[in-house]
């Protein structure tokens, strides 16, 4: 099933939309090394390169494969990062990153639970898988504080990492008495 291309999610902190090309400036000169390094694929050497990846989230988007957003300021709408749901049709993954000069100021945390939240909501999905490279510290914060728990290990060419399984249910709607 199609996902939208107009999917906004918004919490207190950040606002998640579905990237487009509006984006691409922005979010390619945030790829630093610093960041690159915790990516599972290779970072775009040209804005050009970089238009391959993101027209492949587009096609992938329209067959229902995965969503990525653009994270912004809620207040001031600075673009900050990435978030994706990736593998939506067998083990829904998470990604994400923030670019570095905003490290550490929340925004890894309110825009992975905003895309959860949005993803149990919209989507049904109750089970997300989160992949923390070795040494990513931050990431692995984030998991841990959503509750997640340590669900299988990758060993990659990049890159080893900690899987971690976050589960969020769906809250019962309560009638008022």
């Amino acid at each position: 099933m199609p996902l939208r291309n107009n999917v906004e999610v918004r919490s207190d902190k950040v606002i998640l939309r579905v990237f487009s090309f509006t984006d691409a400036d922005e979010a390619f000169d945030a790829i630093t090394p610093g960041i690159a390094k915790f990516m599972p694929w290779e970072a775009p050497k040209t804005p050009l390169d970089f238009e391959k990846v993101w027209n492949g989230w587009s096609e992938n988007r329209k067959r229902g494969l995965e969503i990525v957003f653009a994270i912004r300021d809620r207040k001031s709408q600075e673009f900050l990062g990435l978030v994706g749901l990736h593998r939506l049709t067998t083990a829904p993954r998470i990604g994400i990153w923030i670019k570095e000069r905003c490290h550490g100021k929340g925004y890894g945390k309110a825009a992975v639970q905003a895309v959860i939240e949005w993803a149990t909501q919209e989507l049904g999905i109750e089970q997300f898988n989160y992949t923390v490279a070795e040494d990513n510290i931050p990431s692995e914060r984030i998991a841990l504080s959503l509750g997640g728990v340590k669900n299988g290990y990758l060993v990659g060419s990049k890159y080893n990492a900690q899987i971690y399984k976050i589960i969020h249910h769906i809250m019962p709607f309560k009638e008022a008495l």
